[in-house]
């Protein structure tokens, strides 16, 4: 269980890693500081005080198209010297710097993107952190074996069967929105109900979604 710790306030943060350590958590999951936009060696003063605040590991998680703020390749560099930080979640959609920070430190990689599943995995990530996951984890856990395995013919086959959900899930309403929605078509959840300022799914976009459930063979 790794746990989101990540909030625009440093003392925040480091009160969230204790209260998940308490909880039982695995490890931590850290985004950038949001809205605040810090420099980078504000990040990394951030990162190293929530990272010292436990004993569990930590997952940094780069996605600046939320945050405002990138991880950039050297701060990833440094924040790596730290024994408890010990994996990217990378949702920065940047391959070449995934595969150099991936050359750079003994980080674990984790694909943020479900578009970019494949590619992250052929370029080295360890795994993936997923939406598509909270619906199809099977069809993932297939990827990655067969990209383990070196069946990159196979690897391409899942990752083709995916485009329709992983179309219908991130590029309609929202990641979490939709991935609620596709549960409840499932029968997993009895709701979809989220919370303001994210809004229900449009009937189009459920649409989309019931299609793309019965086309990857998701019982619907």
């Amino acid at each position: 269980m790794i746990a989101g710790v990540g909030t625009h306030d440093t003392a925040a943060s480091v009160r969230q890693a204790r209260q998940a350590e308490a909880a039982g958590a695995d490890a931590l999951l850290l985004v950038c500081p949001y809205y605040s936009r810090p420099t980078q060696a504000g990040v990394v003063a951030h990162c190293t005080e929530v990272a010292e605040a436990t004993g569990l590991p930590v997952m940094l998680y780069d996605v600046p198209a939320r945050t405002g703020t990138a991880l950039e390749a050297a701060t990833l560099v440094e924040l790596a010297g730290h024994p408890l930080i010990r994996a990217v979640k990378d949702a920065k959609g940047d391959l070449f710097e995934a595969m150099t920070g991936m050359a750079g430190t003994s980080l674990a990689y984790y694909c943020g993107i479900d578009e970019l599943n494949l590619p992250y995995l052929a370029c080295g990530a360890v795994g993936v952190v997923s939406v598509v996951g909270n619906v199809a984890a099977g069809r993932n856990a297939e990827l990655l074996g067969a990209v383990h395995t070196g069946d990159l013919t196979r690897a391409r086959e899942l990752q083709s069967g995916l485009i329709p959900l992983a179309d219908a899930v991130m590029r309609t309403s929202q990641g979490a929105i939709m991935a609620k929605a596709a549960l409840v078509e499932l029968g997993v959840i009895p709701h979809a109900t989220v919370r303001r300022p994210l809004l229900p799914s449009p009937p189009a976009d459920l649409q989309r979604l019931r299609a793309a459930l019965a086309a990857v063979a998701l019982p619907a």
